[in-house]
């Protein structure tokens, strides 16, 4: 009997930060051992990827990014596509988009994935505000990101800005005029710039009809309501979606309500006499990744750090709102300084109340989404 003869693929097209750290998510989530059952794969001999402290295959890594990367094309199996680190193969792909493995060695001088990540998105923060006509100072976001990247120097970040300035006006779209183009830069920034294209708002979307912060503080903040959430009971009416376009538009609404919240924090430190540290507030979901479970880095009026999620909604004050379990899990441990501002009739009457402490102790918690897989 002839062997079936196996096409092979390669991962040459795996360029994508953002999908390896959701294959990644998937294995913290469900575990070692179902992860592997589930796409058909065995663990890591040689080329161990590491990422944040902990171990994962290289292989079975790849092959689900690549999937969520490009869902349209092949699947990858333990057979029809290799690990290693020759070009194309598995190891090799992950490295060059600036994860670690073992057995390929670092280029010397050259950014992390995280270095790049912040960089990228602080300039696109900046771009967004610039299309919206907003006024914004350069060297605050360069001293920002220099405070998360201690081993960088002014001058370097603003070189990796310009970078960013290129590789823009490579793909035709609008960049900072005040960085001008230099196109000596890593791979990794522009693959890191797709990604965050992809999903990022600053760029794409419109801050221009913020709603501004005009009047007294008090007439803003209300206290939670009384309300029971309920399952729903008997078949539901099944709705087709967009989810693409759901996804932007709800996008879009919760940066302008993080930045709604970030204004009403800034007039509250400064009525509060800490001018000061009104200026140290941080909006971490636009320069550091929306991964942290909190939304902005503030202050109390003692001086202590506050962490602050937001979330937004056109509708009333009695609308229910989702929570991840990250965001759950982040809120347990910063007990003692989370905060949840839920901003609603946004753009109308918009008001806020705010709950204090872990969500599982402040909000009723009704279970919605299950990850499954065939029994």
């Amino acid at each position: 009997m002839v062997p079936e003869i196996v096409k092979t693929y390669t991962y040459t097209k795996l360029t994508s930060p953002s999908a390896v750290k959701k294959a990644i998510q998937i294995w913290d989530e469900i575990g070692e051992s179902a992860f592997l059952a589930l796409y058909g794969f065995q663990n890591a001999r040689e080329y161990v990827l590491r990422y944040e402290g902990k171990e994962y295959p290289s292989k079975a890594i790849a092959a689900v990014a690549y999937g969520i990367q490009h869902p349209e094309e092949p699947q990858m199996t333990s057979l029809n596509s290799s690990g290693g680190k020759s070009p194309g193969k598995a190891g090799w792909a992950l490295a060059r988009i600036g994860f670690e493995v073992d057995g390929i060695p670092k280029k010397a001088r050259h950014w992390s994935l995280s270095e790049v990540e912040l960089t990228v998105r602080a300039y696109l923060n900046m771009l967004g505000l610039e299309l919206a006509g907003i006024d914004y100072v350069k060297a605050e976001f360069n001293r920002n990101v220099k405070r998360h990247l201690n081993s960088r120097s002014t001058a370097a970040i603003e070189y990796k800005f310009q970078n960013i300035s290129a590789a823009l006006q490579e793909m035709k779209l609008p960049f900072i005029d005040g960085y001008k183009p230099y196109s000596e830069y890593q791979a990794l920034l522009k693959y890191v710039l797709e990604d965050e294209l992809e999903s990022s708002f600053s760029v794409l979307g419109n801050v221009a009809d913020q709603v501004p912060v005009n009047g007294e503080l008090d007439s803003y903040f209300v206290e939670p309501p009384e309300t029971k959430l309920q399952l729903p009971e008997g078949k539901q009416k099944v709705i087709q979606t967009s989810w693409s376009k759901r996804e932007a538009k709800n996008r879009k609404l919760g940066l302008r309500g993080e930045v709604f919240v970030l204004e009403l924090e800034k007039r509250r430190l400064i009525n509060l006499g800490l001018a000061e540290k009104s200026e140290q507030i941080e909006h971490v979901s636009q320069t550091i990744g929306d991964g942290l479970g909190y939304d902005i880095l503030s202050f109390d009026e003692d001086g202590r750090e506050l962490h602050i999620e937001v979330k937004t909604t056109l509708a009333g004050i009695e609308h229910p709102f989702w929570v991840t379990r990250n965001e759950l899990s982040v809120s347990q441990d910063l007990s003692e300084s989370y905060r949840l501002y839920r901003v609603f009739n946004f753009g109308t009457n918009t008001q806020v109340y705010c709950l204090e402490g872990a969500l599982d102790e402040v909000c009723q918690l009704l279970p919605a989404n299950f990850l499954a897989a065939p029994a």
